[in-house]
């Protein structure tokens, strides 16, 4: 299987790194030498040239979204016939136009819930497709089995829970950070502590891998948040 990587920015490098081993990977970017430095440690080849992806069997497009739409319509005309294209621009989405020039071509909107740097560190992200259960979902499957799952789903969702989860888990940080100034501690013992142990405590809940310390705590969160849930008495 080919598999083509458009974009070799963190999260296209994350990507690559969940694809199959087996792969034969193709790192496209317009800054050749990030295409260069991702096949240097992942390996497969590297290109700057969008029709370096004409041959490839799954196309993952790994975006900033005003480059999404150029991008397809450049891709519909150089796709091989039963191709996999999928944006992965939390943001993005496949014009039209692409879909109706090639028909012969599978577009699909497949959105990644995760981050960057989350995938880069081995933790586990799921990907979200509007591609029905079926012979190219499948594939998909095939092509990229690290993600923790790859689903079919509404990938219009994605946004809210990028954005959700990233805020509350960088306000989770900070609070530390500001609580633990006003204690007085040296710089680099708050650093560690909103490096290491939030993040640490914040995964162990999400694995279910918490000490009783740990559950204690999550469990009086729940209380809190359930109390603030309940309707004031009239």
């Amino acid at each position: 299987m080919k598999i083509a990587i458009i974009g070799c920015g963190l999260m296209g490098s994350g990507v690559a790194s969940l694809a199959a081993p087996e792969a034969e990977l193709i790192l496209i970017d317009r800054d050749l030498s990030r295409a260069e430095a991702l096949a240097s440690t992942r390996g497969g080849t590297a290109s700057a040239d969008l029709s370096a992806a004409a041959d490839a069997d799954v196309i993952a497009a790994v975006l900033p979204a005003p480059a999404v739409a150029e991008t397809f319509l450049a891709l519909a005309g150089l796709l091989r016939r039963g191709a996999i294209a999928l944006d992965m621009a939390t943001k993005g989405a496949v014009p039209p136009e692409a879909k109706a020039a090639r028909p012969d071509v599978t577009f699909a909107e497949a959105k990644i819930i995760g981050s960057g740097i989350g995938v880069s560190l081995g933790l586990k992200a799921m990907l979200v497709t509007d591609l029905q259960e079926g012979e190219a979902l499948r594939a998909v499957r095939g092509a990229f089995p690290g993600f923790a799952d790859v689903a079919h789903g509404d990938p219009g969702l994605v946004p809210a829970i990028n954005a959700r989860g990233a805020y509350h888990g960088i306000r989770a940080a900070v609070e530390a950070e500001e609580e633990l100034r006003r204690m007085g501690l040296p710089e680099t013992w708050i650093q560690c502590a909103s490096g290491c142990l939030v993040p640490g405590s914040v995964i162990g809940l999400s694995q279910n891998r918490m000490g009783e310390f740990n559950r204690r705590i999550a469990e009086q969160v729940r209380q809190e948040l359930r109390g603030k849930e309940r309707p004031e008495a009239e």
